[in-house]
């Protein structure tokens, strides 16, 4: 069985988030950099070092996996035909705000 605590809090952000505790393992001299992180006071806690981890890990496979669908969508000439024809329609915009 598995038991799960919801917790609330407001990041530095002001954003409400949901959090739930639960194990994990992770390498001994992560965690003792993590340690050392938060005695510099340059962390608040381990568990904020190891969501930030967690926060930029997905954030740069989300790059890479966009990077990766970008290239496939490069090679679909019906999508670079739209990408250009809006592209060219936005630069056509500043025309409209130079009528007035």
């Amino acid at each position: 069985m598995v038991n799960y605590i919801f917790i609330w809090y407001h990041n530095e952000k002001g954003v409400v988030m949901e959090t739930i505790k639960s194990t994990i393992y992770i390498n001994k001299s992560n965690k003792n950099e993590l340690e050392r992180l938060v005695s510099l006071n340059y962390l608040d806690s381990i568990t904020e070092g190891i969501n930030k981890a967690i926060e930029e890990y997905i954030k740069n496979v989300k790059k890479e996996l966009y990077l990766k669908e970008m290239q496939e969508a490069g090679k679909d000439k019906d999508y670079l035909k739209r990408t250009l024809e809006s592209q060219n329609d936005f630069n056509d915009v500043d025309k409209f705000e130079d009528d007035k």
